[in-house]
């Protein structure tokens, strides 16, 4: 996995997703909601320790506990 360069201070980010095909997917405890294929964004802050570089570290990394809706 490649180090992204970005620095430990808190910042906000956008997220970009591409679902090729439609899907059904169970957000949390929340439901499942019907996603249509196409181009999604989130939009997250990094406030707490590790800043953007943590929370972008995470991002990369497989979940293993989700903690945040878009782990889901």
């Amino acid at each position: 996995m490649n180090e992204l360069p970005f620095p430990a201070a808190p910042g906000d980010y956008i997220l970009w997703l591409a679902l090729r095909e439609p899907a059904e997917l169970t957000i949390g405890q929340l439901a499942a909601y019907y996603f249509p294929a196409g181009v999604y964004a989130y939009v997250g802050s990094a406030r707490g320790a590790g800043g953007l570089a943590g929370r972008l570290k995470h991002h990369q990394s497989p979940v293993l506990r989700p903690h945040w809706h878009i782990d889901y």
